[in-house]
């Protein structure tokens, strides 16, 4: 859907399980046509993106998907990243914040809107906490907004899953660099929040 909103936009869908990438890249020639601009597909494992790795990654970092990420060129190059419920073992807060780091296009080198990550992730997650500790010290900043069960994002999901949300509440987690102008200004406090709703939003406590 996104690739068909954004026609120039260089769409890349990810996961570590080959037979999920499998499955994505015969959904992609399922819905695009041959003359069209397709998304493409590539691994991406969390665990691969370690503070000792990233730091390596400018001479030759360990096997995996980071090395290839690295050798296409791709580490750094992306406005946008986009998940969905990714956020459900011990391991994954800390790593995702590495992996967000790692990915998002420098400020310095984007015109426009900061590069930012957006996930959609259940309230019901144990790990959730974990995660947006682990932003701070990723450089990465957090605003998190409540999406009532009752907005249209959701009534138009529930015309194709009719029980979706009614058994659990959930919120969308908006991921920037943190500015180091603010930071300094700040005392090198680095603040998260968090609205009750779409609509305004305070310190996440």
């Amino acid at each position: 859907m996104l690739r068909k909103l954004l026609p120039e936009a260089h769409v890349v869908m990810t996961d570590y399980d080959p037979a999920v990438l499998a499955a994505i890249e015969t959904n992609i020639a399922a819905n695009f046509c041959d003359d069209e601009r397709k998304p493409t597909t590539g691994r991406l494992d969390f665990r691969d993106f370690t503070t000792a790795a990233l730091e390596a990654s400018g001479g030759d970092p360990p096997g995996g998907t980071l090395k290839e990420l690295v050798e296409t060129g791709q580490l750094g190059s992306f406005h946008l990243v986009l998940g969905s419920d990714v956020v459900y073992d011990s391991y994954h807060g800390r790593q995702l914040a590495l992996v967000i780091s790692a990915m998002l296009m420098p400020q310095k080198d984007c015109q426009g809107p900061a590069p930012c990550a957006v996930f959609l992730l259940p309230d019901s997650r144990p790990r959730l906490a974990s995660f947006v500790q682990a932003l701070p010290r990723a450089g990465l900043s957090c605003r998190i907004e409540r999406l009532e069960t009752q907005c249209a994002f959701f009534r138009r999901l529930r015309r194709y899953h009719p029980s979706l949300g009614e058994d659990n509440s959930y919120s969308l987690y908006f991921v920037e660099r943190l500015n180091p102008t603010a930071e300094a200004e700040d005392g090198g406090e680095n603040k998260v929040t968090r609205s009750g709703s779409l609509n305004g939003s305070e310190p996440l406590t």
